[in-house]
């Protein structure tokens, strides 16, 4: 099912909520893999809410506020024996996501700031550790793994005649990455910077452009075994609208 209700406050403020259930069905090697397959395996549930705050005090000053909930029952995990090794995947645990979201957009004249902030925190419930592995009682822990706590993105734009440059940027904590077998490894945190700019010829549809990448040459890691890019240089013609 789906909710949506909304009120409007005023001319400029809005009040919202999303209401909404999902679920997932076990797949087929689930189901009936001959080795770890579990025919009773239940769909996985969940049920979502946001509610949050849409106002515009006028033209240049925008701003939207969000704050989310998710709850996610019989979810399936992959279980297994430490003493014969034995595997079998079961509706093992709950899931709990929440957090929130900020943005706002200013604009004065020809300059246009948008900035955009994002909580996201969690836990799961289960009588089995992030590998399968059984533990004594049911725990609770940490398990949003590749997902930042804190992560922050800001985009600054100067648009005239011809002319149009955006600078922008992403700034992310530092987030755990699963290891099968093992604890976590925790991934330094991470900011870079991008600069795009471009020039339309007067009453023609041909654009000049320019997209330079990462330029404080940042090293950082944003999944585990494959490697980013450095500053670079992307530049040409764009012909049509």
């Amino acid at each position: 099912f789906t909710f949506n209700p909304s009120y409007r406050l005023n001319e400029k403020t809005k009040l919202f909520a999303n209401l909404y259930s999902a679920y997932k069905v076990p797949t087929l090697y689930q189901l009936f893999d001959s080795y770890a397959g579990n025919d009773s395996l239940r769909p996985e549930k969940g049920f979502i809410q946001e509610v949050g705050l849409d106002w515009s005090i006028n033209k240049k000053i925008k701003g939207r506020l969000v704050g989310f909930n998710r709850k996610s029952n019989q979810t399936i995990i992959y279980t297994y024996d430490p003493q014969s090794w034995a595997g079998k995947y079961l509706n093992a645990s709950e899931q709990i996501n929440y957090g929130f979201e900020v943005e706002s957009q200013f604009s004065i004249e020809s300059i246009t700031l948008r900035l955009n902030y994002a909580y996201t925190n969690g836990k799961t419930s289960s009588a089995f550790d992030g590998t399968g592995a059984p533990i004594t009682k049911d725990s609770s822990y940490y398990n949003l793994y590749r997902i930042p706590k804190h992560a922050f993105n800001w985009q600054a734009s100067w648009k005239k005649e011809n002319w149009l440059f955006n600078l922008s940027g992403r700034v992310a904590s530092q987030r755990e990455e699963f290891i099968y077998g093992d604890a976590p490894v925790v991934m330094k945190g991470y900011a870079v910077v991008d600069l795009y700019t471009e020039y339309r010829l007067p009453k023609k549809s041909i654009r000049f452009f320019a997209d330079f990448r990462n330029l404080t040459n940042t090293r950082y890691v944003e999944l585990r075994g494959y490697n980013t890019r450095g500053f670079n240089v992307m530049a040409g013609v764009l012909f049509g609208r």
